[in-house]
């Protein structure tokens, strides 16, 4: 079916509106660059009605109950991206849309290599440190209800990846390459914003973000894995093709917002986080002594979240140690365009064991701080003091 359109002039130069229809994002990106007294003519589809698209996609699209909206921009530098992510209730996201433009359009990149860039807060809005993989946040008061708008720096961007996995967590359906910038649905817009010297990827989103177990009580404190009575049912590929180490005895702290996982042969512990659509998996896996190669396992992690492989002199320079019962252990965080791995591994008492978080890139950098202090938590049992079961 074709879609009219509607005209409209645009008087660059001053605030008047002179436009029968247009999106909001193309809207206030077109007031905030103009220029001089030129008119320009646009032409901009007009929306398809919601019961006409209701008949011809079989779908209801007037459910009942609050929507969800998603604003998002994507900014590549050189080899890096950096993610700009604001979410929440429609009502309260949809105000802030004119303050989020603003930020994007302000960003600034000066200088290169690990510098960050400048930008100019809207009134109101406020920065606090970034933590983890969180270059910063940006908290917005409004109506009483607060807004985090989060900023991270990955190593690359692929735009159709990147929007695919935020409309899973509005649950929408996938889009194309072909569709991304010609969404003719209501409350969907993707459009390219040029800024200085690089271009920026807005992305506007409607649907309803998917329930978390979050908020799940789970109980904290002090815990001990029961020994499996036999290996059977492991796939050693997940982690290493070698044969499951003897049981022992594993305590650790878990962290209240962790609901438990699969456990079972190879797998001491495990947990799930999910939060609006996205999720983190965290595993705690003892082996053979000789599993514990750290250059092929990291290289391995490397290549399932899209990185290339290092050498050892590489990887010399980017490992972190960590305390794991009173011993230092290597440390990796391993971050891809859309997932991410942290993992530690530790040989203490004859056994190669390995603590690894993977999943959604923004999931994984607010549970890092927790996954931290769950391995510093743990204990194997041989050392004096060792609580059990507690």
């Amino acid at each position: 079916m074709m879609n009219p359109t509607n005209q409209f002039d645009l008087c660059r130069g001053g605030r008047r509106r002179c436009m029968m229809f247009i999106p909001a994002v193309v809207a206030t990106l077109l007031f905030a660059g103009c220029e001089g007294d030129q008119i320009v003519r646009y032409q901009v589809p007009k929306p398809v009605p919601r019961k006409v698209l209701a008949q011809e996609t079989g779908t209801d699209t007037q459910q009942a109950g609050p929507k969800d909206r998603m604003i998002a921009a994507m900014i590549p530098q050189g080899d890096q991206a950096w993610f700009f992510k604001l979410s929440g209730p429609d009502e309260v996201v949809e105000p802030q849309m004119p303050g989020f433009l603003s930020l994007i359009k302000s960003v600034r990149f000066v200088g290169t290599g690990d510098g960050g860039p400048d930008w100019t807060l809207p009134e109101g809005w406020q920065q606090q440190p970034g933590s983890g993989m969180r270059y910063a946040t940006i908290t917005i008061e409004s109506a009483g209800t607060p807004l985090e708008l989060s900023v991270m720096r990955l190593p690359s961007v692929d735009v159709i990846a990147n929007v695919n996995r935020w409309r899973d967590q509005l649950g929408l359906p996938p889009t194309t390459a072909e569709k991304l910038y010609s969404s003719e649905t209501p409350g969907e817009e993707v459009v390219r914003v040029p800024l200085d010297g690089t271009e920026a990827v807005l992305v506007n989103l409607v649907g309803r973000l998917k329930q978390s177990r979050m908020g799940r009580p789970f109980a904290s404190g002090r815990r001990q894995m029961p020994r499996p009575a036999s290996p059977a049912g492991d796939d050693p590929k997940n982690d290493a093709s070698v044969k499951p180490a003897p049981p022992s005895a594993l305590t650790y702290d878990t962290p209240e917002q962790w609901s438990p996982g699969r456990v079972g042969g190879m797998r001491k512990a495990a947990f799930i986080v999910e939060d609006a659509g996205s999720s983190v998996e965290i595993t705690a896996i003892d082996l053979a002594p000789g599993a514990g190669d750290l250059l092929s396992n990291v290289n391995r992690w490397r290549q399932q979240v899209g990185l290339e492989a290092v050498t050892l002199e590489t990887l010399n320079e980017q490992l972190k140690q960590i305390d794991v019962n009173k011993k230092k252990a290597n440390y990796v965080e391993l971050v891809g365009s859309t997932e991410t791995i942290l993992s530690v591994i530790t040989i203490d008492a004859g056994q190669a064991w390995f603590f690894k978080l993977k999943g959604d890139n923004d999931l994984a950098a607010r549970e890092k701080e927790r996954f931290e202090q769950f391995v510093r938590s743990v204990n194997f049992g041989q050392n004096d003091g060792a609580e059990s079961g507690k």
